[in-house]
């Protein structure tokens, strides 16, 4: 998803031409959903009243990937879990508010080595490393999108009430003073810093939508808006937008695939290199989609 996507209900002749959905993923949402095996093939029943469909895979021409489904009312079957591991797909679970659920995988590498190195290399030089190059590469994506996108709505910031600097510049800037010397709640500082100055230029994004709905929506959702939630500040995940709600949905699938690589590869999901140990929260998968969690 890019910010040009961003475009709710925008006729055909309007919308930016987007790539074909990949027919090995599936996407099942609506109420009372039912995922269960019948005849040999998987069946996923999802919609919404008149939209309501049913979807059948056959396990030897399905090509199944990935089952995703966004809801909470409705049934899988244990055959049909069962399905999705023996022709190798997983399942991704995401909650109407955008956050993920759970997510089965396939396949897992189980190394005790790999993991013990994992959960010390937060200490190390090579742990340091690891997590300036992803703090600096979000950052670098963070400057890009400020000057393709954000330019024309935010271009500069004021500092000491009389200095202007791009906020790309200003991004960069903090990417630059990023050093292995850093401990890793000062590279989580300086990062917050560059995150501020950028989701403040994202907030002022214009959102387009179709002719026919723009009478009818509320004056806030014209506009990216803040990062921070209006329902709760301290979870951004209650959007209140509608181009916030697209984000949670897209980091949702991105914490999963980083999740199911941090499982092939071996690694442990919740052991993290920036990232703090929180209980239930995927702090390995959390570092590796920062690179990747722009918004754009």
């Amino acid at each position: 998803m890019t910010i040009a996507d961003l475009q709710l209900g925008v006729s055909p002749l309007e919308q930016t031409v987007l790539p074909k959905p990949d027919p090995s993923v599936c996407v099942a949402e609506g109420y009372g959903l039912k995922i269960y095996v019948e005849r040999g093939h998987l069946v996923v029943h999802d919609g919404i009243g008149r939209t309501r469909e049913t979807r059948r895979f056959n396990r030897a021409t399905g090509r199944l990937r990935r089952l995703v489904v966004i809801g909470h009312s409705g049934f899988i079957t244990l055959e049909a879990l069962l399905r999705l591991r023996e022709v190798g797909a997983a399942l991704v679970h995401v909650h109407l508010d955008g956050s993920l659920i759970t997510t089965t995988a396939a396949e897992r590498l189980h190394e005790a080595q790999l993991r013990r190195a994992q959960v010390l290399a937060a200490e190390t030089a090579i742990g340091r490393a690891a997590i300036v190059e992803l703090l600096r590469v979000k950052l670098e994506r963070q400057a890009l999108v400020a000057d393709q996108w954000l330019a024309e709505f935010k271009p500069s910031i004021v500092r000491n009430h009389r200095h202007c600097v791009l906020v790309s510049d200003a991004i960069r800037e903090q990417a630059n003073a990023m050093n292995l010397r850093h401990s890793s709640q000062e590279l989580r500082k300086i990062e917050s810093i560059a995150g501020r100055y950028y989701w403040q230029a994202w907030a002022r994004f214009p959102i387009q939508f179709d002719r026919s709905w723009r009478g009818s929506l509320p004056e806030h959702w014209r506009r990216a808006g803040p990062r921070t939630s209006r329902i709760d500040r301290q979870w951004p995940r209650r959007a209140t937008t509608p181009a916030h709600a697209l984000l949670n949905y897209g980091y949702a699938i991105l914490e999963s695939e980083a999740l199911l690589a941090a499982y092939k590869m071996g690694f442990d999901p919740s052991l993290g290199l920036m990232h703090a140990d929180v209980r239930y929260r995927s702090s390995l998968a959390t570092d590796l989609m920062e690179p990747l969690a722009t918004g754009a």
